[in-house]
């Protein structure tokens, strides 16, 4: 078969085949684009605002609120805390509008996965 990976077995790709196959096309194609605007020589505009930055931050702040949660509150809990949060830091909507959109994904995404 030429190169062994741990995640293939004698009948075939194993489990992480498919995850790790993709992280390195996503990794090859990130260091080609970044290559290609290093040689770019277009001009230099602003490629993030200020703002599209702070919200940036704002949803990584609540995904490692999220990954902190998790062990403790659990999964689906968890996740439906980064919805509510997420939604309410991007969006203009309202607390309770946030909370129900939260909670409404939340018991849809169980009801799939659980039920």
């Amino acid at each position: 078969m030429g190169i062994i990976y741990g995640f293939w077995e004698e009948t075939g790709p194993a489990s992480g085949f498919t995850p790790v196959v993709f992280g390195l096309i996503v990794t090859v194609s990130s260091v080609a684009l970044f290559w290609h605007s290093l040689r770019s020589k277009k001009d230099k505009k602003q490629i993030i605002t200020k703002k599209e930055l702070l919200d940036l931050f704002k949803i990584c702040l609540a995904v490692c609120l999220v990954i902190f949660c998790i062990p403790r509150l659990g999964t689906f809990t968890s996740l439906g805390l980064l919805l509510v949060v997420g939604i309410k830091l991007i969006s203009s909507s309202t607390w309770l509008m946030a909370t129900c959109t939260g909670a409404g994904i939340t018991v849809i995404l169980y009801l799939v996965f659980k039920v």
